[in-house]
Formats: C-alpha cells, structure tokens, sequence
C-alpha cells in the first residue's frame, strides 16, 4: 500500500505557522521529475459528516485541474487508501476520524469561520480541520489553491506544514448588482457585458436556463475557495430569470459553501423586496394596487414618481407585511442589505415635522431609518442571526463625532452600519490626503459597523488608462481597475476601528487579472490587515503565479500603465513563453489570463 495524505480542516486561531522569515517564499516547492512521472495517482477524500460540501468542492477542485477523480468516503466506509487520503472535519466532528489526526490536531483550540491545515514531512498525510462548517470550507480553499502544487496531473502537498489562521475581519464581501455582474473564463466575453462596456450585448445572469444560478454559484465558489464570506445581491428576485426559485437555489448554495447571500431590499425604491415582476411585495406593484398611497415630495414640491412617502401608514404596514414574507420565505440567505434610494428626503407637511421632533435627524436619514427599522424588527423576529445591514450613505467624520446622527440609536443594537469608505482613505485620485486619522472612531451610537469602498468599480473614476474602455457605457468608472493597493490600506485602517469587515465590488470576473488581484487583496488583508504590502506580493501570491520572482513579475506587468505599443507587444512576449514554462495548469491559466488582458490594451493603444 501506498503512503497516505490526510486532510483535516479545523476552526480560527487568529495565529499562522508557516515560516519566521516573512521574507520567505510561501510557494510549494517543484515536484521532482521522479514525482511527476508513473502511474496515474489514486486517492480518496474521507469526509465527516460535517464535512459533505467541504470534501464535494474539493473533489470537484482536483478534477477540474488535476483531472483526477478521487472519491468521497465516510469515516467507517471502507476504502481504497491510494497514493492519498483527504481528510475533512470540524472542531464538533473529529472524534470521528481520531484515528487518522495527529495527537496535536485533536487538542486544537479552533474558533469559528478558521481553521488548520496539517501535512507530514513526506507530504503523504494532509489535515484540514475548521473551527465550524465554514472554516472547513475556507480551508479546503487554502489547502488547495497554496499548498499544492500540480505537475501536470500530480499532486503534490506542501510538506511540513502546521497552518493555523483566523480573520480579523468577520465580515469580508463582494457587492453585486445582477446585470452588471459577469464571470464568464472568456476574458473577451467579459468585456462585452451590457450596462458596462460600451458595446456590450451580454446578460450573464438572463441566459436561460440556468444563467442566474450558474454565474451566481461560480461568485460563491471563487469567494469560498478564498475564504470570503458574503455576497450583497441587488435585483435577487427576479421573474427575468427565475424568480423566487432561483433566488433559493443561489442562497442555498452559498449557505452550504461558507458564503452569507445578503439580497438588497429597496425600502423606498429598487423594487422593494421583489425586484422584477408583478408581485405584492414589488413596490411598482403594490403603488399600482395602492393609488391611496401617498408619493414622496420631492424638494421643488413634485411627487417622485414610483417613491411612497416614508410616513405613509399603509406604505409603513406593507414594509412589515413585506419583511414577514420576505424572512418566512427565503430560509437560507444570510442577510440583507438595505438602501432606502440614494439621500431620498420627503418634504411632505408629515415628514417634515417627524424630521423636526428633537429625537429625529433632519436629513434623509430619518426617512432612512423610518423605512428600514419596521424590516429589520420584524426580520429579527424571524431569523434573529442574520446580519441587517444597512447603507446609511455616509462617511464618519470630526462632525458626526461631535454631534453624532440620531438614527444610530434608533436602528435595534444588532444592526449593521454600512458607511462609505470611498473618501475616507487616502485615494491620489479622490482624496489624497484622507479624511481618516487615528484619531477618528465611529460616532457614538455605532455598534457594528463595516465598509464599502467603491473604488475599481463601475461608480469609481477611471483609474489607470485601461481601467475602462475608452468607449464606456458610462461617462465614469473604473471597473477594470487596479485598486488591490488601496484595498490593503483601507483594511489596515479599519481594523483600527474595530470595524467587522469590507464590501468591495465583485461584478467581474476572475479571468481579468486586475480584478482577481482586487479579489485576492481583499482575501489577505481581510484575514491578516497588518501583512505588508510588498510581501503579500512575493510571498502570499507566489504559489498562484509560479512563485515569488513570478508573482511580482506578474503584478509588474498588470499594473503597467505604458501606452508604447511596442512595449505592451514585449510584455505579451515575455508573458507568452512563461506560460509555456507552467506545468500547473491553474498558474497556467492566470499566465493566460494576462495575455488575454495585454492583447486588449493593445486594441486600445491609438
């Protein structure tokens, strides 16, 4: 019998053994010839029975670029050991595979969403064990994606490992607005998404049958595999493609994969709670049903069309209607995420004299409040571990220090604050001196709080040259920027805050290579927000793009902003005969990736 590989994923331990020198390369070394060469490898992954999706996704993992099929085992089924055995458990479910962890893995002190990984000197055993379900699975992610290797179709496990990690952050998400989101391998298909580039004709998420379900579930699958844990989706339900059905496929999905779908809710616009079609709880719906309903006054003394007044009673009944069918009905989303419309302000006779009573703020945050509360105590009632959060359209500053907005103690204590990082961290573009010192805390009233930074994304400025078409289909934007730098700093600062977490764009796909290096700086400085920037480069991304001199080469010819087309023309050379050289074909696909992405700067070069 062949030497065995187990795999154990545990809990959170807010700790990381991999090496002292931080200068170290974190890439797995090369399997030897002798390794790579013989018979196709066997193995098995023994799963406990926490542990289904966790070891599922793994063997999905393996066969999609190892092109190998290992089976899914039980703890008592027996099996063929192979060259390698997996093993997956938790914190709650190793007594079940005691026989297979070593004697240190048994005592594990693991929290919640963490975990460990553990390998033997001959890289014959594996363990994986997570703190909860989700930390197996965020495990499974890091075990595979940057501690083993591929030759060809050989696997290859870093050896000597006893990996221990925990997030600082509780809260790590993508913010999602269907009809802008693609994720498509083709990197040129990503380019020809409508309501983005200018030419685009593409709706990822309205192919039928399944366009919704497939593009949403890869999302969830890339922020899994890189311990990610939420996904805000606005215009969730949606008879364009699918309704209330694919809505529960999508967040049951995510729920067995470590990830929290949080669906946008319009309290005021945005469709309310059922985006698209004639349903009671779409808010063009119930206006038509309801034509008693008083609009809201705009500032120039006209109704806004489509908008209810926020002190309407009957509007305000429909909220809680609303909010009991909405958490009755949609059992396995994590969350939501709500926006009562953009600074909405009513200026009828009745808001106006709510918004003057001393207890109330006198700016559209009482109409903010006013339409959110009523949903998030009647959600509370239903499902009280949910995450409420809520977009209060506002940065903290010395102001709202000193005179902290009324609404904060009005939302319930289990709220979830979501201000605007945008212009708080110091951005060369859009504010470069920050308007965030140490000094600055959330205002008081805050008890939870999290970010949005819109930066490298459709609402940001065009950043680098090639961060947007130059024929964009909008007049700004920067949703193919690089902002992986800002995203590192942002983290490091908010976690002086006591700040629970980040939402950065995740519309695009992962075959642009700027944009996964967005998504892969969220993952790192997510986890640990004090990681230098520079080593996160060398070292963190070193077993993704073929190790530390590769992986800053790779940044390097990324964040190029050369215009010279004889110098884009070298790059893509240069990056032609390293892609030939991976015999990992997932490094080999990033390495492709940038091709790709060079070839469309050189379209874009006069």
């Amino acid at each position: 019998m062949k030497p065995t590989i187990a795999l154990l994923v545990f809990g959170l331990v807010a700790v990381e053994v991999v090496a002292d020198d931080p200068s170290q390369s974190k890439s797995i070394p090369t399997p030897s010839k002798d390794t790579a060469a013989g018979p196709t490898q066997r193995g098995v992954i023994v799963a406990a029975s926490d542990a289904t999706s966790a070891a599922h996704r793994f063997k999905t993992l393996i066969a999609q670029d190892a092109g190998l099929n290992f089976a899914v085992v039980s703890p008592n089924q027996k099996h063929d050991v192979g060259d390698l055995q997996f093993v997956f458990c938790t914190k709650a479910s190793r007594s079940e595979l005691k026989h297979l962890l070593p004697a240190a893995a048994l005592s594990a002190d693991l929290k919640p969403q963490g975990f460990l990984i553990s390998t033997d000197s001959t890289t014959t055993q594996a363990v994986v064990i997570g703190g909860d379900p989700d930390g197996l699975r965020y495990g499974v992610g890091e075990l595979w994606h940057y501690h083993c290797s591929l030759d060809g179709k050989r696997i290859v496990p870093q050896n000597s490992l006893w990996l221990v990690k925990a997030p600082a952050f509780s809260k790590r998400m993508f913010w999602n607005w269907t009809h802008c989101t693609n994720w498509d391998d083709d990197l040129s298909r990503v380019h020809q998404t409508k309501h983005v580039d200018a030419i685009g004709t593409l709706e990822p998420y309205l192919v039928q049958p399944n366009g919704f379900v497939d593009t949403f579930q890869k999302v969830v699958d890339f922020q899994a595999d890189h311990k990610l844990n939420g996904l805000i989706v606005w215009g969730f339900i949606n008879d364009a493609h699918g309704g209330l059905a694919t809505a529960q496929s999508v967040s049951k999905y995510a729920k067995a994969n470590g990830v929290k779908i949080l669906p946008g809710i319009g309290t005021m616009g945005y469709g309310g709670f059922y985006f698209g079609g004639n349903h009671p709880f779409n808010i063009s719906t119930f206006l038509a049903k309801h034509p008693q309903v008083r609009l809201m006054v705009q500032a120039d003394g006209k109704d806004m069309p489509g908008t209810p007044c926020p002190s309407d009673l009957v509007f305000q009944q429909w909220l809680r209607d609303g909010a009991e069918w909405y958490f009755t009905t949609l059992k396995d989303i994590g969350g939501v995420n709500l926006e009562h419309g953009d600074f909405f302000q009513c200026h009828c006779p009745r808001c106006k004299m709510q918004r003057s009573l001393p207890e109330n703020d006198q700016n559209y945050h009482w109409d903010m409040m006013a339409t959110q509360v009523p949903v998030i105590e009647r959600g509370l009632k239903i499902s009280p571990d949910l995450w409420f959060s809520y977009a209060c359209y506002d940065a903290y500053s010395a102001a709202l220090l000193s005179n902290p907005p009324k609404f904060l103690a009005q939302y319930p204590k289990s709220a979830i604050t979501q201000w605007t990082y945008t212009k708080m961290i110091a951005d060369p573009i859009l504010n470069p001196a920050g308007s965030w010192p140490l000094s600055l805390r959330p205002p008081t009233g805050t008890n939870h709080s999290v970010g949005l930074l819109h930066q490298g994304s459709h609402w940001d400025v065009k950043r680098q040259w090639w961060g947007e078409s130059d024929k964009s289909a909008v007049a700004f934007g920067g949703t193919y920027s690089l902002v992986s730098d800002l995203i590192q700093q942002t983290c490091h600062r908010a976690i002086a805050d006591q700040s629970e977490g980040l939402q950065i764009i995740g519309q695009i796909g992962a075959a642009s290579p700027q944009n996964e290096l967005n998504y892969l700086a969220l993952e790192a400085f997510s986890w640990n927000p004090q990681l230098d920037y520079q080593t996160w480069i060398d070292r963190e991304l070193a077993p993704l793009y073929g190790g530390p001199k590769l992986s800053r080469r790779y940044y390097e010819l990324v964040s190029n902003i050369t215009k010279l087309p004889q110098e884009i023309a070298s790059d893509i050379q240069e990056a032609q005969q390293t892609h030939t050289q991976m015999s990992d074909p997932r490094q080999a696909r990033r390495w492709a990736n940038l091709i790709s992405e060079l070839r469309r700067r050189q379209t874009l070069t006069p």
